[in-house]
């Protein structure tokens, strides 16, 4: 009686793995869900929204015409914004949207420390963007296009930056 009993809760067991390996595989669904974070199609967390924010977003780059993206002339994605210099790393601004993201610089035949917060730059980028936050992003390239100062930022933007932990140098 007791082996038909072991041989019996084993194939419960088995039965239950199944049902829960099944429940974790892909369901096949092609849209990328955002989560609790509104995404611009590049996928940078906005300023705007917070960890309190729970309506979920899909981003789909084929709905927004200014997808189309632009390359550097090393072959990376460009990306146009402001810089954002902090004590512990440099943010890159999306122009487009005010979004952000940290920037690791990448390139032997770059850096960041003529980079002041407000300054206009092209970034170029393998178009990843770590999904943590604050985001995170390879920087390959940049080329300072004109200089700026804090107020060419959104005081949100700031704000955000500032709540990660993160002290603002302007």
């Amino acid at each position: 009686m007791t082996r038909k009993l072991k041989k019996a809760a084993l194939i419960l067991a088995l039965a239950m793995l199944c049902v829960l390996a099944a429940s974790c595989m892909d369901s096949g669904d092609d849209e990328q869900l955002a989560g609790d974070k509104d995404l611009d199609w590049q996928g940078a967390a906005s300023a705007e929204n917070t960890a309190e924010d729970d309506a979920d977003t899909t981003v789909d780059a084929a709905d927004d015409e200014s997808a189309a993206a632009e390359t550097t002339e090393d072959g990376y994605i460009a990306s146009t914004g402001r810089i954002v210099k902090t004590d512990k790393s440099y943010f890159f601004v999306f122009e487009s949207d005010n979004s952000f993201a940290s920037m690791s610089l990448r390139s032997d035949d770059t850096d960041f420390d003529d980079l002041a917060t407000g300054d206009l730059v092209k970034i170029g980028t393998d178009g990843y963007l770590m999904e943590s936050y604050p985001m995170q992003m390879n920087v390959y390239s940049v080329e300072l296009l004109e200089r700026g100062s804090a107020d060419d930022i959104d005081e949100s933007v700031i704000s955000e930056i500032e709540s990660c932990g993160h002290d603002v140098i302007e």
